[in-house]
């Protein structure tokens, strides 16, 4: 028999309101054009940023500095298990061709891996987030190439028969599963075969801007796309691996067309969570540079307090273990902390949530999990386990007024038993986290 753990996070009997902290501009960035950032997640405190300068922050992105030039178009990857080893994919013009280069002393020195010509996709390097040993690279058209080794040796494998790249992502819950986006015309391939074999898509838009690619950290047939222009743009969800997309424009609407959409990412602790960065032009000034929704695209809704009014967010990243965010604009990065404030009330406001200890504790088949609420509420109701991963969600919908339970079986989110351990349940309503 299983026999597990289960332990609550937070209950409360008083009223709180949390608010999220605001964007800051980071020290030693301003002005200078960012258009990748990657974090060393061994160490978060080391973050590396590219555009025009190659930067480095050692202290959790509150201040960088210079370490060479680079290109605007420069995207980069830190090895996993190196904080000096990074790989940089840009366009070289005006040649028209990709050049990769590697550095081992964290961006002082460069090699050069691949320098091919001919008409380029977009730059792209990525780990693989199942195999963190294996790094992908696109040079032109039609060349996908693997790295099991650090980038020491590199091999050619198949990839989509087109060119246009602009997104290549990979399945974190199954590394045998990628999509790859292409451009003018819009074509999505998916492999499940770990790109030995491509089969294109259905998408119903075939022109429209470029599309960026996120896949749900948990089920890799839960994928997003954006498109950024044109009278179809927007960002795009499928839950059945890309056979069916379906437009999620609620609370977008307005974009115009000056106002691409840059980037797309999932906070990868919560998958239902995503973030938007947006080119916001002046012409447009009610759009906000970035987006968040907290219900799988469902909706969306300004995530830009601190920010400036117009301007263009070319890369995001989350550092999960330090509860940050960075955004790389054209002006610099700005950084966001996710710790929450706490205001202060009487406590004789009455009790607006009560979130209760499971019984049995501990449990070996099932447990039952109690709370109440005072007012409707949508409510989130989530087990964790001890790294923070989401174990299962078990509430996600609106509740009335009074007493409420559910019963956990200990399974995860593919209903699968979850080993013996500790676990944690964390209850959110629309005011907050309790």
């Amino acid at each position: 028999m299983i026999y597990k753990t289960v332990i609550v996070t937070i209950s409360l009997i008083g009223f709180i309101l949390a608010q999220p902290n605001q964007w800051e501009l980071a020290n030693g960035t301003e002005g200078i054009y960012i258009n990748d950032i990657d974090i060393f997640h061994q160490n978060p405190d080391t973050v590396y940023a590219t555009g025009n300068q190659f930067l480095i922050s050692t202290d959790r992105g509150e201040n960088w500095v210079s370490v060479s030039g680079m290109a605007f178009s420069s995207v980069i990857e830190v090895d996993p298990f190196d904080s000096k080893r990074i790989y940089l994919s840009h366009n070289v013009l005006p040649s028209d061709g990709n050049e990769v280069l590697i550095t081992a002393d964290g961006g002082i020195n460069w090699d050069t891996i691949f320098e091919e010509y001919g008409w380029p996709d977009l730059p792209i390097v990525e780990t693989d987030p199942g195999d963190l040993n294996t790094i992908y690279i696109d040079v032109v058209p039609n060349t996908f190439y693997r790295s099991s080794d650090q980038g020491n040796t590199w091999d050619s494998i198949p990839s989509p028969n087109a060119s246009g790249l602009t997104s290549l992502a990979i399945a974190p819950s199954n590394i045998n599963i990628l999509y790859a986006a292409y451009f003018g015309p819009n074509y999505i391939y998916k492999s499940t075969d770990r790109s030995q074999t491509w089969s294109q898509l259905p998408f119903p838009s075939m022109y429209g801007g470029v599309l960026v690619l996120a896949v749900d950290p948990d089920t890799p047939d839960i994928v997003y796309t954006t498109m950024s222009a044109g009278e179809s743009r927007g960002v795009y969800k499928s839950i059945d691996g890309g056979q069916n997309w379906e437009l999620k424009n609620n609370g977008i609407e307005n974009l115009d067309g000056y106002d691409w959409i840059q980037t797309i990412v999932i906070n990868p602790k919560e998958s239902e969570t995503l973030y938007l960065g947006v080119t916001s032009s002046y012409t447009n000034d009610q759009n906000p540079m970035l987006y968040e929704s907290n219900d799988g695209a469902n909706s969306w809704h300004s995530f830009s307090v601190g920010m400036p009014e117009y301007g263009t967010v070319q890369t995001l990243s989350v550092d999960t273990m330090n509860s940050r965010m960075y955004a790389g604009a054209r002006n610099g990065i700005y950084t966001l902390d996710f710790e929450l404030s706490v205001d202060e009330y009487d406590f004789q406001i009455p009790i607006l949530i009560s979130l209760k200890q499971n019984y049995p504790n501990p449990f070996n088949s099932s447990t039952k999990i109690a709370y109440s609420l005072s007012k409707n509420s949508f409510v989130k109701l989530t087990v964790f386990d001890i790294s923070g991963k989401k174990i299962k969600r078990l509430v996600n919908e609106i509740k009335n007024t009074g007493e409420h339970s559910v019963m956990w079986d200990g399974t995860d989110l593919n209903n699968k038993s979850v080993p013996s351990g500790v676990y944690f349940y964390v209850l959110k309503n629309d005011q907050g986290l309790f």
